[in-house]
């Protein structure tokens, strides 16, 4: 089960990628789920490592 800090370091790791070999550019998508709060929290973690790219 992924937690929303999974979500923070896999963007942050995706990001440099991209920062690295395509001059930053990201596509970002995130599926749904169940669990709407897991959801929210998972995405507001995403949104926030983007950010802080």
């Amino acid at each position: 089960m992924l937690h929303e800090d999974d979500f923070t370091w896999i963007t942050a790791e995706i990001a440099a990628i991209a920062s690295d070999k395509a001059c930053g550019r990201l596509v970002s998508v995130l599926e749904g789920g169940y669990d709407r709060s897991a959801l929210a929290a998972s995405a507001a973690a995403h949104v926030k490592a983007l950010i802080a790219a």
